[in-house]
């Protein structure tokens, strides 16, 4: 019995549909992605992200070196730039220094000049500070201390240091005794000596004289 097929119509050809003819099927695309990527990957440079943790971590380290060198070389050239040679440095010490000590001013020069001859004094903390210690302690107790300008203008016109030294002074007078000392004949004399201040205006007067 023969099999009978009824067979319509149907077409010639199939036509690619428009989105077919201009870039391919879909189909091919996703699979030629795919691919791509598979290959990128293979590579290890997918495009903005890292193929593992490792490799992640190691583009971190090698960005902080080069910051960390990068710092380093700009603290290097911020420090060359402030640095000061000695003798600026020590310039700058000592107008600092007259600034805080106006009475040094009398003897700036004196007192420089002996920083700078001296290389042990120059090379240690605060040279000035302890070179005007020693120049004080020298003119205060130099035999000729009443000369010296720190004493004229600056104790001698200390109201409080001058009451002081009277004060002193006349204390001393009035524990002083007439001393009694023997004559070539034997007698006893007693030694004249100058007459105490009765009042503190005289006594002010004679340690004035003494400083004029």
């Amino acid at each position: 019995m023969e099999e009978i097929f009824e067979i319509g119509e149907q077409p010639q050809s199939v036509e690619p549909c428009e989105q077919d003819n201009e870039t391919g099927s879909l189909s091919g695309q996703m699979q030629g992605l795919n691919e791509q990527d598979t290959n990128e990957a293979e590579r290890g440079v997918p495009i903005g992200k890292f193929k593992n943790a490792e490799d992640l971590y190691e583009a971190y380290n090698n960005l902080q070196a080069e910051f960390t060198r990068k710092c380093q070389r700009l603290s290097a050239l911020e420090k060359d730039k402030m640095l000061i040679s000695p003798e600026e440095k020590l310039e700058e010490e000592f107008n600092a220094f007259l600034s805080q000590n106006e009475d040094a001013t009398l003897y700036a020069d004196e007192l420089k000049a002996r920083v700078l001859q001296d290389e042990s004094l120059k090379n240690q903390d605060a040279p000035f500070d302890k070179a005007w210690t020693q120049m004080l302690y020298e003119k205060l107790s130099g035999p000729n201390k009443t000369k010296e300008p720190l004493v004229r203008n600056l104790i001698l016109k200390d109201n409080e240091l001058k009451n002081l030294i009277i004060e002193n002074y006349v204390k001393q007078l009035q524990e002083q005794q007439r001393p009694i000392v023997m004559s070539s004949s034997g007698e006893r004399v007693t030694k004249v000596v100058a007459p105490k201040p009765d009042s503190f205006e005289q006594a002010k007067k004679v340690v004035l004289d003494m400083f004029s």
